[in-house]
């Protein structure tokens, strides 16, 4: 076999990743079960959002881009201090 044939690499599949979620708020599996519709449900109902895939499943078309980064230093009593400030477009 050639080191060509080796390297070919199989097409990426295109794996869903809500279908593996497994919930773990009320509001969770409420969004699973389709209950809960839309953002207006959730708002109405003072439920907080605690995981990235309810707004993942009620959006699925929602894009995000980072636009900047940068790294952001100050000056402290134990020394430099470093952390990162990103702009992100959703």
């Amino acid at each position: 076999m050639s080191r060509q044939q080796r390297r070919r690499r199989q097409p990426r599949q295109d794996i869903n990743p809500l279908d593996d979620w497994v919930p773990k708020t009320k509001l969770g599996r409420l969004v699973k079960e389709g209950h809960i519709n839309s953002i207006d449900d959730i708002l109405q109902n003072n439920y907080r959002i605690r995981e990235p895939e309810i707004v993942d499943s009620l959006f699925p078309e929602l894009r995000q881009e980072v636009v900047d980064v940068t790294l952001v230093q100050r000056q402290s009593d134990s020394g430099q201090q470093k952390s990162f400030r990103i702009t992100v477009v959703v």
